[in-house]
């Protein structure tokens, strides 16, 4: 969330700043390359230094056992994980509140 407020009003005080031309910056059309590439380049940044700092514990994560190795991967055995997945409270509060954040569920009142 800090960073989206961070994105908008950065990118409204930095990259649509009011001009003669263009009273309203966000109507400035030269104004979007500079703020996608700027953007693009701290998204890659962030990004890859989440990957670079947990890349050492991947060996250490659970692994798949042998009978999930014999099993593979099936339509059947990806339902049951996520049955088994929405049985964990936890898990479950924070996909319904991710679906209602991004509109997916209605509000109810």
């Amino acid at each position: 969330m800090i960073g989206m407020l961070i994105a908008l009003v950065g990118s409204n005080m930095y990259f649509f700043r009011s001009t003669p031309d263009y009273p309203k910056g966000q109507l400035n059309p030269e104004a979007y390359p500079a703020m996608g590439f700027t953007f693009a380049i701290i998204i890659l940044i962030v990004g890859l230094g989440g990957f670079l700092s947990t890349k050492k514990i991947i060996s250490k994560l659970p692994q798949r056992t042998e009978i999930m190795r014999e099993q593979g991967l099936t339509l059947k055995s990806i339902l049951r994980d996520l049955a088994t997945a929405f049985k964990n409270k936890d898990f479950l509060v924070l996909v319904l509140m991710i679906f209602r954040y991004y509109g997916f569920i209605a509000s109810v009142r």
